[in-house]
């Protein structure tokens, strides 16, 4: 017995075309080639999709989080098992940082990501792309990246 899914294309941005798409032919070799790919692997296993527009940032944490094992709260439905979800990452302690309203009008900027990092048992740093040329901040991210359990939330 099996299923078989055929393929239908979501509507996406088309790429500029000085760029490669991730699952395009140059994409996958440049993965491959890379030296800072050590994050990918527990993010991949750890990927959500934003709940909302408003909330990739949301997601982005929650995927580091679980990517680190950080200790996470009790969630009823994965009982015995606990994770971060989008719900339950967010308290009084990220309501200080950001309203839970306002995240939901306007997402949230980079110093908030860092802030609601900053409650979690995890040591999160800011760097801001234009206080640094693209060489330099390249750099910063590639050396983050090739070490284990380091990830990068780039916020645009």
């Amino acid at each position: 017995m099996g299923l078989f899914v055929t393929s239908a294309s979501a509507e996406t941005l088309k790429l500029p075309d000085n760029l490669a798409g991730f699952s395009s032919d140059i994409g996958e070799n440049y993965f491959v080639e890379s030296d800072a790919r050590e994050a990918y692997f527990p993010l991949a296993s750890n990927f959500l999709t934003q709940k909302t527009q408003s909330y990739c940032g949301v997601a982005s944490i929650v995927m580091v989080l679980n990517a680190l094992n950080v200790p996470a709260p009790s969630v009823p439905e994965y009982e015995p098992y606990r994770t971060f979800t989008q719900d339950n990452v967010l308290d009084e302690r990220t309501d200080a940082i950001l309203a839970r309203d306002v995240l939901a009008k306007k997402g949230m900027t980079l110093d908030q990501i860092g802030g609601i990092l900053a409650t979690q048992p995890v040591k999160a740093e800011v760097h801001h792309a234009a206080d640094s040329s693209v060489d330099e901040f390249r750099k910063l991210a590639s050396s983050h990246l090739g070490q284990s359990n380091h990830f990068v939330i780039v916020n645009y």
